[in-house]
């Protein structure tokens, strides 16, 4: 979205994203911030992973390794078609953020281009956030600490990948979950995205946001 990044070394080149050179979220320097592409633009999916039983040769014995599906998903585009936008965009912060915390996606737009008239022009960052073309990561993060919501780190350095876009390995409840150049929502363990951003269950995730509490304050259920 930024997540559109200017500045962010995209740890998925690294090692198909586990054994990352540094950690995304320990960094404070504030000026990365993720690419948000859609599906179209997301070409470097790995094979496809599902159910099937695969057998392989380890020190001359078959050994048989039980590949499990990835999370379920659900197309929701947080409102934007509901609030007059057409055509592409890299608006995944914005869709994501309405979509876990039941906000108007208008309302998430406006603010999120609001806090970016704050930001400062630098040689690291050659551009302002938007909502539409993508949010510096700690724009986005601003913003979701006024609305109550926790970022809980998930990759560190010298741990590589130890949690991956999948029901199985997410809490339940309603999360933003940060992967490499994207931000998607997660309602107990189904992604409610424009498409299934998980690669199989493959895709690497550097941290999410939740209410700490578990709940949300703009549940209107």
């Amino acid at each position: 979205m930024m997540m559109d990044i200017d500045h962010m070394k995209d740890l998925s080149t690294m090692a198909h994203e586990h054994i990352p050179a540094m950690s995304q979220h320990g960094t404070n320097d504030g000026e990365s911030a993720v690419i948000c592409r859609t599906a179209e633009q997301s070409n470097a999916s790995p094979p496809i992973i599902d159910d099937r039983h695969i057998a392989e040769e380890q020190d001359g014995e078959d050994v048989e390794i039980v590949c499990q599906t990835s999370t379920a998903h659900a197309f929701n585009d947080g409102g934007r078609a509901a609030a007059g936008y057409k055509g592409p965009t890299g608006d995944c912060v914005c869709r994501a953020i309405a979509i876990a915390t039941r906000l108007p996606y208008q309302e998430v737009y406006n603010a999120l281009n609001e806090s970016a008239s704050a930001e400062r022009i630098t040689k690291r960052r050659r551009k302002k956030s938007n909502a539409r073309t993508g949010v510096h990561k700690d724009t986005s993060r601003k913003y979701l600490k006024r609305l109550g919501w926790l970022w809980v780190p998930t990759m560190f350095i010298g741990r590589g990948c130890t949690v991956h876009l999948r029901a199985d390995e997410l809490p339940a409840g309603r999360l933003i979950a940060q992967v490499s150049h994207h931000f998607v929502a997660v309602i107990d363990g189904v992604i409610q995205d424009t498409y299934d951003c998980a690669r199989e269950g493959t895709r690497c995730v550097y941290g999410y946001y939740m209410k700490p509490d578990g709940t949300e304050d703009h549940d209107h259920e």
